[in-house]
């Protein structure tokens, strides 16, 4: 039986236990700005499969997994993403100058895509 819990009691729990995320973050995120990217990423994963925490783990063991699988999932995408550049270009290092700060995507670079 799924149990529903409410909004406020999950975004308690999200702020209780953002230490878990932060954690996550440090590990699989090189620098500050990614790190915060990937904590936006997690707590927006978490807010969308909220209602799939059906209370038959720990609060914590359930957040854990989903920030672990989005980190993951971050991280795959980027290789992925670094080897289509490294095919078309041959190397990412020269799309450095032509890359305009922040870097938003590199698919508005390669015609076709």
């Amino acid at each position: 039986m799924k149990t529903r819990y409410p909004e406020s009691w999950f975004t308690q729990q999200i702020h209780n236990n953002q230490n878990i995320i932060h954690k996550v973050c440090s590990v699989y995120a090189r620098c500050e700005e990614d790190r915060r990217d990937l904590y936006q990423e997690i707590v927006l994963q978490l807010w969308k499969s909220h209602t799939t925490f059906r209370g038959e783990a720990k609060f914590t063991t359930w957040m854990y997994r989903v920030a672990i699988n989005t980190a993951l999932t971050i991280k795959r995408n980027q290789v992925t993403s670094t080897r289509l550049l490294r095919k078309i270009f041959g190397s990412t290092s020269s799309l450095k100058p032509l890359l305009p700060e922040p870097f938003s995507s590199p698919y508005q670079f390669i015609p076709g895509i």
